[in-house]
């Protein structure tokens, strides 16, 4: 499938551009395994008529064709954690098979302590693969306000508000996420569909 530049898709969890940047995982198993080598089916693809937060008004309502992508399985695969990086690669790597894969700017932020240059991350993150989706005004309210009832719960500081934007984002538009860490969004935004270990 190409892209809108003509190019030929890839089919790796992330972009193979990543793959020659320094920071890059090198592991075997995201070249090797055949089920990561899929090409990402059309009808993945947002519908035309999509809104700008990636909502498709002619899909399954109860469905969402967007999987909003938490920094911390970006992170996992970029820095080869030994404990996720192999779970993260293959989450990723199956919902890019499925879904179109989406990052707003709280994770595009958290992403980029890995690179130097705005360059190196816009390769590694390309918008052809990762659609940019704007955070809503009604996603940062319900955060703030999740925030505050789990620090009324004596939650610790350790959870920074942007957590609660990555969730209430999914939560405000119907997105898919995709997170290692969902026990905080099982909790606050029980509504959401979640794809964790």
């Amino acid at each position: 499938m190409g892209n809108r530049k003509g190019e030929e898709r890839h089919s790796l969890p992330f972009p193979p551009r990543l793959l020659a940047h320094p920071l890059a995982p090198r592991s075997a198993w995201l070249i090797a395994e055949p089920a990561l080598t899929a090409a990402r089916p059309a009808t993945a693809w947002p519908r035309l008529g999509g809104d700008v937060y990636g909502r498709d008004p002619g899909a399954d309502p109860g469905r969402s064709l967007t999987v909003l992508v938490d920094s911390n399985v970006l992170l996992d695969v970029m820095t080869e954690d030994p404990e996720w990086s192999a779970w993260s690669g293959e989450a990723l790597a199956e919902c890019a098979e499925r879904s179109a894969l989406a990052i707003n700017p709280l994770v595009y932020a958290e992403v980029s302590i890995r690179f130097e240059r705005i360059e190196e991350l816009e390769d590694a993150l390309p918008e052809e693969d990762f659609m940019r989706l704007p955070l809503p005004w009604e996603a940062a309210f319900l955060a703030g306000k999740c925030f505050v009832r789990y620090r009324r719960r004596r939650g610790p500081r350790r959870s920074p508000l942007p957590d609660f934007d990555i969730g209430a984002h999914a939560a405000v538009v119907g997105l898919v996420l995709l997170t290692r860490d969902a026990t905080r969004d099982r909790t606050y935004f029980p509504g959401v569909d979640i794809i964790r270990p």
